[in-house]
């Protein structure tokens, strides 16, 4: 089948869509597809810096789509397995303001690649996207469109008419959406005239088959300390950062906190912590990857943190980077959390691997999370994940199976100070991951689910009788 993938942002942008497209694309050539991709993401100049955070900016410039494929490589790993050959990429750039990604049309593209059928992939904000939509149609071409994000309301104004357009006569045209809490704002929108169906990320599982995860010791809390804090004046313990990936896998140099017991912190990262006693252990590990932008909620990360941490000693490892990480750290200093919590930076692939490894729980508190790929990617590693109960991770975190969830500051706080106080709940959970998959999120089952796709759109057009 040839496929005609349309997406306003792609690589090298470095964010979930733009890696899930790709990915997407590469599984289905590898199925032997005839796959193209269509974006209005231009090349970057040669001499471009890589992003300075996860989902944000551009790798490494490199000024050819031939070379592009070292800066991509550089910050991020196919999460089907391998490099592997990449779809050959229509850049319709359109000269903008900020670069925005409004792009050409895309008429010549449908001309030149005679698609059977035309994917669309859109965020909140897609005009591309919207267009490609528009134009397909009137070239009579099947079109499955993929909704990532989660719809707001001025979303859902704005996209009723856009739909309402479309569904007059019903043609050729399937909506999916990446979960049920982002597939519910786009069935509100389109009121049953056009099928919506979820279909998941993907992601290859076989990857997080031979994770080691390092279970934390226990850890006895310092006498007359709230929270797990060090002494006055005592060096925190070494967490890796954004230039410790290499030297973090190989294990960091021990810092020296006075009057405490030595501990090897899981991952690599050598430790000294004070535990007022000689048999003192590390307290669990709560880590969490994302984006530090308000969409991800990462004040609201702090201020679990600093409760359950309060009451039960904990560490906490943040790895991502975004406009928010000056007041993240503004936080941390001002409510005496430094000692514990560390923001390591944008980290590559297989060092947050490491992390994970080396984790205890997994945090997920943003309420408008579509989908939760690092949520998902800390299920595959056999830890515990807390998260929203409406949000996307909840299509393969069951409560109490994968993890716990919760629909309100209390109920989350709760939800991390059960999983980091019972050590035999976390057990039970982690065993339960490591030993199952989330079937619906493979790349077989994904394929197949898109496939049926493609074949309704295509019984729904004009000439699916020829």
């Amino acid at each position: 089948m040839r496929i005609l993938h349309v997406s306003d942002c792609f690589l090298p942008r470095l964010g979930g869509i733009e890696v899930q497209v790709d990915e997407l694309c590469r599984a289905q050539l590898a199925a032997g597809h005839d796959v193209t991709i269509a974006t209005a993401t231009p090349c970057p100049p040669p001499g471009t810096p890589p992003a300075n955070g996860p989902g944000a900016g551009l790798a490494a410039g490199t000024g050819t789509e031939a070379g592009i494929e070292a800066g991509i490589e550089a910050g991020i790993e196919a999460g089907h397995g391998g490099v592997g050959a990449r779809p050959p990429v229509d850049r319709l750039v359109a000269p903008m303001p900020w670069e925005l990604p409004i792009g050409r049309s895309l008429r010549p593209v449908l001309a030149d690649r005679k698609p059977d059928v035309v994917h669309v992939h859109a965020g909140a904000v897609s005009p591309f996207a919207w267009r490609a939509v528009h134009q397909a149609r009137h070239a009579g071409v099947p079109i499955v469109l993929t909704v990532h994000s989660l719809w707001g309301t001025f979303s859902r104004v704005a996209y009723r008419g856009l739909f309402t357009g479309w569904t007059r006569d019903g043609l050729g045209l399937v909506v999916t959406a990446v979960s049920e809490a982002a597939a519910a704002p786009v069935r509100e929108v389109v009121g049953g005239r056009l099928p919506v169906r979820v279909v998941a990320n993907g992601i290859d599982t076989s990857r997080w088959h031979d994770l080691a995860h390092t279970p934390t010791a226990q850890f006895q809390h310092p006498t007359g300390t709230q929270g797990p804090q060090h002494p006055a004046g005592a060096p925190a313990a070494q967490f890796p950062t954004e230039a410790q990936g290499p030297q973090f896998l190989a294990g960091v140099q021990a810092a020296q906190v006075p009057g405490g017991a030595a501990a090897q912190v899981p991952g690599g990262a050598a430790a000294q912590v004070a535990t007022g006693t000689p048999a003192g252990r590390l307290p669990p590990h709560v880590v969490a990857v994302g984006r530090l932008a308000p969409r991800k909620e990462p004040m609201n990360l702090l201020r679990l943190l600093r409760e359950v941490g309060a009451t039960t000693p904990i560490r906490a490892t943040i790895v991502g980077d975004g406009p928010a990480r000056p007041r993240m750290e503004r936080y941390l200093r001002r409510h005496r959390m430094t000692g514990w919590v560390r923001l390591t930076g944008r980290l590559d692939r297989s060092t947050v691997r490491t992390v994970l490894a080396g984790a205890d729980v997994f945090l997920a508190p943003a309420a408008r999370e579509s989908f939760g790929l690092a949520a998902l990617e800390a299920r595959l590693a056999g830890l515990p994940v807390v998260a929203q109960a409406g949000s996307g991770v909840a299509d393969f975190v069951e409560s109490g199976r994968e993890g716990l969830l919760g629909r309100t500051f209390p109920e989350m706080s709760a939800a991390l100070l059960r999983l980091t106080n019972d050590h035999r709940l976390r057990h039970r959970i982690t065993a339960h991951n490591r030993a199952t998959e989330p079937v619906g999120c493979t790349w077989p089952a994904v394929l197949e689910a898109f496939g049926d796709c493609y074949e309704l759109a295509s019984a729904k057009t004009p000439l699916a009788h020829l």
